[in-house]
């Protein structure tokens, strides 16, 4: 039977625990509302918690609406809006880590006052086992206290993760009660269909040969598009929807490490961001405790299309490129993030070229982007905020006329996705670009004339170029090869086009051919752009290196060759002559690469503004690049696979000129 007594301290404990509880809570919110319920203020409202005890280490995050918010896909379907509150979780890892400390501390001080009743015994075992206990117990406790994420990770995940609150935003309705509802308020809770994609005119990206793209995602981690290409977005500064989404959402199963990202032509990443966000399980919070996963985008330029991909929203840890590499049509770039989507951006041209300066607000901006810009208001009779609801509200003028008025490059890939849906390409696979067929007659016809697998010019020219005549890195590298000036005029000398010292007269009977190494950045027409000049000269000075090869290093394989022939070709024809002269005969992979490197060491770490590094990237460039698509599946073939028999039937008339002198 239970005594009075003891019904009465039971009930003290209960009065206890109920009294510790009113007091977290009022510690945790003191001064927080949840009577407004008006999402248009909301802003005004959230704020961070004032605990009237501070906890040490305790740091709240700002009360930013944008980083709170988050995008996720109902049970129908839908695109849905939610908001993650943080604070909760915060103060529970907080107390956490405070308990934590507090424990170590106390178990330190238990050893510490054991271990001095343990030397201070004079030997008598009561007082020895009694000390051996303490030391055991505290040891045990800080083992567990300190060790305890550990454990509890080990049993279940899920109990060491603090979950927020999460808040699904509800978009308030104008209800007609007067009439029928309008088929185009009506919510549809379904997939949206790529047939019902709506075009703006000039601004909609169309091409030719959807099938020489790739789907920027593998199959087995595509869910579907969102299509909201212009949807409506609220800016950090305020709460009304002022800014137009620039992108379309592709999403994916990020969260369980599926969505590979792939390049959906070849083009050159010119630029990267890392860590500009925290995603975790598809919310964009910079403070949520747990694992996140860092957000990166990756910019790459297509100079075949003229046309700039942005792939956002990538594991910042997966990006497996980096800036300047060349990309290869259907090669990897990373794996979606935790915002579970690949965020696409596409831009006409070069760069993210957004639009001129504008201001909002009284602000201006760097860049202009898509925005209710103050500057447009009167002319293009634009609203306070946008008033369209759905997935692409801006879409329509008068909003999707503020990219006009601002000179923004941003392209409408809604259509073009629907075009490539189904393009799933598998990495491991060559996929040629999609290249003029007057370019790879050329690339033929010169690689015939002088005696050189097609091949490997072709494999040279689409790493260089992507196959583009107008492709340039800065002035000193132009055209399908990326020539620099000095490369090309002894390419056309070794060809005997040209005569003179400086191997830049021209011979008179080729006065008007055109074959001269000039740089005309306006034209884009002549000189190293012409692709028979830029080839003429490549075919030329990769034949000669390829005889060098042959006679230095006969036992080389064609793998080693080819890497070996770029070299020449990138690094430069003294650091190829440096290798074979050194190589004594032994011209294996790891000799090449050793002897790379020493050609830039032995000149003092840098040589023609090319630091050893770099000189070595060279080398592991041509070799992944050139080498592995070519010879990757053969590497015992040696390099008289490289060589064919020259056919001068359908050279050019002073290719056979020159051969039959």
């Amino acid at each position: 039977m239970i005594s009075e007594n003891k019904i009465i301290i039971l009930l003290k404990k209960k009065n206890f625990f109920l009294f510790l509880s009113i007091i977290f809570i009022l510690l945790l919110f003191p001064a927080t509302s949840f009577a407004q319920a008006d999402t248009d203020k909301l802003q005004e409202n959230i704020r961070a918690p004032e605990p009237t005890v501070n906890i040490p280490g305790l740091e709240f995050s700002d009360a930013d609406l944008e980083e709170l918010q988050t995008q996720d896909v109902g049970p129908f379907g839908k695109l849905n809006t939610y908001y993650y509150f943080p604070y909760l979780g915060e103060y529970l890892a907080a107390v956490y880590r405070y308990a934590v400390g507090a424990a170590a501390i106390i178990a330190v001080i238990i050893l510490i006052i054991s271990g001095l009743q343990w030397a201070s015994s004079a030997g008598n075992d009561d007082t020895i086992n009694s000390a051996k206990k303490r030391i055991i117990g505290a040891v045990i406790g800080l083992i567990i206290s300190v060790g305890s994420y550990s454990i509890l990770y080990i049993i279940n995940p899920n109990l060491v993760e603090f979950k927020n609150l999460k808040v699904l935003k509800v978009e308030g309705q104008e209800i007609n009660a007067e009439g029928p509802v309008d088929e185009e308020q009506t919510l549809t809770l379904t997939e949206p269909s790529d047939a019902n994609i709506s075009s703006i005119q000039g601004r909609t990206l169309r091409v030719s040969s959807p099938n020489s793209f790739c789907f920027p995602l593998l199959e087995d981690g595509y869910r579907y598009n969102t299509q909201n290409w212009g949807q409506r977005r609220k800016r950090k500064i305020d709460t009304d929807y002022k800014r137009c989404h620039s992108g379309v959402d592709l999403l994916t199963e990020g969260k369980e490490g599926k969505g590979t990202v792939i390049s959906m032509t070849n083009g050159e990443v010119f630029f990267i961001t890392r860590g500009f966000y925290t995603c975790y399980d598809g919310k964009t919070t910079k403070t949520n405790p747990g694992e996140g996963e860092k957000v990166g985008a990756i910019y790459i330029y297509d100079s075949y299309n003229d046309l700039t991909y942005i792939y956002g929203e990538v594991n910042a840890s997966s990006i497996k490129v980096k800036k300047g590499d060349r990309i290869r049509r259907g090669q990897i770039l990373g794996t979606a993030s935790k915002c579970n989507m690949l965020h696409l951006e596409i831009y006409k041209g070069k760069g993210r070229r957004t639009g001129d300066k504008m201001s909002v607000e009284g602000y201006t901006k760097k860049k202009s982007g898509w925005y209710i810009f103050e500057d447009l208001k009167d002319s293009l009779d634009l609203p306070d905020s946008i008033a369209i609801a759905g997935r692409s509200g801006c879409a329509q003028p008068p909003y999707v006329n503020i990219l006009d008025e601002v000179n923004s490059a941003l392209l409408d890939p809604r259509q073009f996705l629907s075009d490539i849906k189904g393009n799933y390409c598998d990495p491991n696979t060559y996929y040629p670009p999609a290249g003029d067929n007057n370019i790879e007659n050329i690339i033929n016809t010169f690689a015939l004339c002088e005696g050189i697998k097609p091949a490997v010019l072709r494999q040279i020219a689409e790493y260089e170029s992507q196959l583009s005549p107008t492709a340039t890195r800065g002035s000193n590298y132009v055209g399908l090869f990326q020539e620099s000036i000095d490369y090309c005029k002894i390419g056309l000398y070794k060809a005997g086009y040209t005569i003179g010292p400086n191997n830049d007269t021209l011979k008179s009977e080729y006065i008007n051919l055109g074959y001269n190494c000039s740089y005309d950045s306006k034209e884009k027409l002549s000189g190293r752009f012409d692709p028979e000049t830029n080839t003429a000269a490549a075919a030329a000075n990769l034949y000669s290196y390829l005889q060098d090869i042959k006679r230095k290093c006969s036992n080389i394989t064609a793998y080693n060759a080819v890497t070996l022939l770029y070299v020449g070709h990138n690094n430069g024809s003294g650091v190829m002559q440096h290798v074979l002269n050194n190589s004594a005969g032994n011209c294996s992979d790891s000799n090449i690469r050793k002897y790379v490197r020493d050609f830039y060491i032995e000149r003092g770490g840098e040589f023609r503004g090319v630091s050893t590094s770099e000189g070595e990237q060279k080398y592991i460039n041509g070799k992944e690049n050139i080498a592995n698509p070519l010879y990757g599946n053969n590497q015992n073939a040696g390099i008289e696979d490289l060589v064919i028999e020259k056919n001068l039937s359908n050279c050019p008339i002073q290719t056979k000129q020159r051969v039959n002198q």
